[in-house]
This record gives structure tokens, C-alpha cells and sequence, in this order.
């Protein structure tokens, strides 16, 4: 969801600072945003660093070099998603681990909201279901038709949602047409039942 969300905004001269746990398909992503056709390189800078958000003082230095290179930090999306073997089942420990996670980032969303929000900073969170990301494809080919089909059932469009359909409610969220907007949690979920 990272690189739909850079796609979307890069062409509009928007300067990206892009992590990710994981060197090469980092660097993959810059290359590929670099060689589009819509943004000329003088318009908008990108900076990007492996970087283990486990670990705050790669964390802290990642931000840090932001700021040197890009000038500031105006916005920040922290995107995770988790894809492994305890995924597709639905045993009652890992639901209740997901559900507690889900619950602690719209709790802390909405706490920085009210300790920053005189301070004109924003803080909101999107919610989502399933979204037909790569590391999804990984566990998609792992699995059965039928196991497959769950992701999909509980969601109105019958669909997964698509990357580009995320980063849009996200870009709206960083946009000033936001303004008013703190606290907030999004949900992006195809209608879930």
C-alpha cells in the first residue's frame, strides 16, 4: 500500500520519505517511481532507508535524515501489514491478538490526537479489511479456493480492495480538505458484514 500511496502522490511533486524492513524491493521502489514519466526529478526528492520499525533508534535516525534531506516533515503514514502462517487460520489466540493490535493503534490514534491537535498536527488512522496487496498474494498462493474465498465474502463489492483505492482515502486524510479531520478512524473495508 506504501508504493500506491507514493505513486499517487510523486507525480503531484510531493517529496517522499520511504522505509521498509527490506533493501532491495526499497530500492525497487524508488527506481520505479523515478523512471515514470509524469514527475520531473526537479519537481519532488525521494529519500529512502531499510529501516526496522521495531527498533525506535532506526526509526528516530530515518526521521531525522527526512528532515535533513527533505527540508521538514509535513505528513507521516505508518503502514504494517502482517502475512504468515497464523493468517488463514482462524484459531482464537491469534483473533484475539489481531483484535487487541486493531484496538491499541485507534486508541493511541485518538489519545495523540488530543495531545497534539492545538499543536495543528492531525492524527487519524484507516481501517481497513483485506486489501490485494503482494505480501496477500504470498499467502493467496499458499492456500484453497475455498480458504481464498473467505477474504472476500464478508465485503460488500465482493472484491479485495485495491492498493490505489487506500492510498486515495490516505492522501485525502494527509490534503488539507482534512483540515478538521483528527482523531478520526477511517474505515475502508468494502462494506464489511
Amino acid at each position: 500500500m506504501g508504493l500506491a500511496l507514493a505513486e499517487l502522490l510523486y507525480p503531484y511533486g510531493v517529496n517522499l520519505s520511504l522505509t521498509d524492513n527490506r533493501k532491495v524491493p526499497l530500492e525497487d521502489a524508488v527506481a520505479a517511481l523515478q523512471n515514470t514519466q509524469t514527475t520531473p526529478p526537479e519537481l519532488a526528492d525521494i529519500y529512502y532507508c531499510a529501516t526496522d520499525v521495531r527498533l525506535s533508534e532506526q526509526v528516530n535516525a530515518s526521521i531525522k535524515q527526512t528532515e535533513e534531506t527533505l527540508g521538514g516533515l509535513d505528513g507521516a503514514v505508518n503502514l504494517a501489514g502482517v502475512v504468515g502462517p497464523n493468517t488463514a487460520r482462524h484459531d482464537v489466540a491469534t483473533m484475539f491478538d489481531e483484535d487487541a493490535a486493531k484496538n491499541g493503534v485507534i486508541s493511541l490514534t485518538r489519545s495523540v490526537a488530543k495531545e497534539t491537535g492545538r499543536g495543528k498536527i492531525r492524527t487519524n488512522a484507516v481501517a481497513l479489511r483485506t486489501v490485494d496487496t503482494p505480501m496477500l498474494k504470498i499467502l493467496r498462493d499458499d492456500m484453497n479456493a475455498i480458504l481464498d474465498e473467505m477474504f472476500v465474502e464478508g465485503q460488500t463489492p465482493g472484491r479485495r480492495a485495491d492498493p490505489s483505492e487506500v492510498a486515495k482515502t490516505i492522501a485525502f486524510l494527509l490534503s488539507d480538505d482534512a483540515s478538521f479531520m483528527t482523531g478520526s478512524v477511517v474505515t475502508v473495508d468494502g462494506g464489511e458484514r
